[in-house]
């Protein structure tokens, strides 16, 4: 029987690619050859990643190579969140020439459930019970827990520092100024971050995102952290905050949160622990 693993974890974000990374990693612990699909330049600048895994990067232009290209026999598929490719490129006729089909079930908009059935022979939906967003799924699909990074950033918990996590550059000019001017009301000390390091010292988080492997991974840090959701095409960053209670979506909600920084403050000068 052919023990070969292919996974196929391309998509816009460097999330796909993680996952993709993180899967392969533990096909390899069972004794399995693989090699993992992604987006050219995914996986640029991301750490902390299992180490070995092969990977074969593809622009969004180039064709999808054939099975034989990876493996002499075409083992196991796994598919990450697109069942079609990201680009509608996989074929009834690529997926056939497997022998089995999995498909890991990130949360997204539009999924055709029924006919996720009919080309996948195993679901894997990458929550744990208590964390899994989605309400209706087939009844043949398992639970394989959160697919992220083995170990979250280790950031520093500090009394004063407010970062503003923006990898993508999205927040205006304005919105930084009008976000410092309400941190440092509360007696923060504002700064901006388009990346997470170990090290980095932080009282309160926002962060401009909350794709799967961002709020995963911050979820798992230990800081009090919120997430200010982005529209996606696919991704409902929306639905994933409001289920988890961290959402900011307005200046006002910020200043919220933030006040709560002036009341744990004034608890502990009172002797109150927190």
């Amino acid at each position: 029987m052919s023990n070969e693993t292919l996974i196929y974890a391309v998509g816009a974000g460097h999330g796909h690619a993680v996952r993709g990374v993180v899967l392969g990693a533990r096909a390899m612990e069972e004794g399995s050859a693989v090699r993992v699909i992604v987006r050219a330049g995914a996986l640029a600048g991301v750490e902390g990643l299992p180490l070995g895994v092969a990977l074969f990067e593809k622009k969004e232009t180039d064709p999808l190579p054939s099975p034989e290209d990876f493996f002499p026999r075409a083992g196991r598929l796994i598919v990450d969140t697109f069942p079609n490719g990201w680009s509608d490129e996989i074929s009834s006729q690529w997926l056939a020439q497997f022998r089995s089909r999995v498909f890991v079930a990130r949360y997204r908009k539009d999924l055709n459930w029924a006919k996720v059935e009919s080309q996948f022979d195993e679901i894997w939906l990458p929550y744990a019970e208590s964390n899994n967003e989605w309400d209706n799924f087939p009844a043949r699909a398992i639970l394989i827990g959160p697919v992220a990074k083995p170990e979250p950033v280790k950031l520093l918990r500090s009394e004063r520092d407010f970062v503003l996590y923006d990898p993508e550059g999205r927040s205006s000019q304005l919105l930084r100024q009008r976000i410092a001017e309400l941190t440092e009301q509360v007696g923060l000390k504002f700064a901006v971050a388009t990346k997470l390091t170990d090290g980095l010292s932080v009282r309160k988080l926002l962060a401009i995102g909350a794709g799967y492997n961002t709020f995963f991974e911050l979820s798992r840090s230990g800081i009090d952290v919120r997430f200010m959701p982005v529209e996606k095409r696919f991704d409902d960053q929306h639905r994933r905050l409001s289920r988890a209670g961290l959402a900011v979506d307005s200046l006002a909600q910020l200043q919220i949160w933030l006040q709560n920084t002036i009341a744990l403050r004034e608890s502990s000068s009172q002797g109150a622990s927190w």
